[in-house]
């Protein structure tokens, strides 16, 4: 059976007047974030039109950033990273690497948190706009780097295609960890 009407509408109420404490909580930041997100749509229009180097250098501290971040939690995880680098090469038919690292210890156990490495790039952009914002903001010439750097490290934090294919090597953890969130 469903809710009351009145039910409903006050639950939306509730919802919203709990939206709103949380902007008025983080406006700075939200309005900080603007902007990333407006350079990551030019980005990606960009590349939609675009080749190789003009991708790879426009992505550069993003791919930096990206393989660094494997590197580190390949040493952190026991996962032996042997080399790294960040020039683009073509791999197969039509499809480019931007840079990758080589580990020599992918095991069931590290799979996993060195494929999802790149996801903290998030939590360093996260952290970087709370830094930047907590105090209020005005703006600075700096905020354009900075910007430009927090929209290709937003973009380069997701994992790629072989990223993912070396997480489900850690498919004894994924397992559990689906099931819980899935419940």
């Amino acid at each position: 059976m469903a809710p009351p009407l009145t039910e409903t509408y006050l639950g939306l109420l509730q919802l919203l007047r709990d939206a709103r404490l949380v902007f008025d909580a983080h406006a700075n930041a939200i309005l900080y974030l603007i902007p990333v997100l407006l350079i990551c749509a030019w980005l990606q229009a960009l590349h939609a039109r675009s080749g190789l180097y003009t991708k790879s250098l426009s992505l550069l501290a993003g791919v930096f950033i990206h393989e660094l971040l494997h590197l580190l939690v390949g040493v952190l995880t026991y996962a032996k990273p042997v080399a790294m680098s960040i020039i683009p090469r073509h791999i197969d038919k039509g499809y480019y690497e931007l840079g990758h690292v080589r580990l020599n210890n992918i095991r069931w156990f590290n799979a996993v948190f060195v494929g999802f490495a790149p996801l903290l790039g998030f939590v360093g952009v996260a952290i970087f706009i709370h830094w930047r914002t907590r105090y209020g903001w005005f703006f600075s010439w700096w905020d354009l780097l900075a910007w430009y750097v927090l929209a290709q490290v937003s973009m380069s934090a997701w994992p790629s295609t072989s990223d993912i294919k070396i997480a489900l090597r850690s498919w004894p953890l994924l397992i559990p960890i689906a099931g819980y969130f899935a419940l």
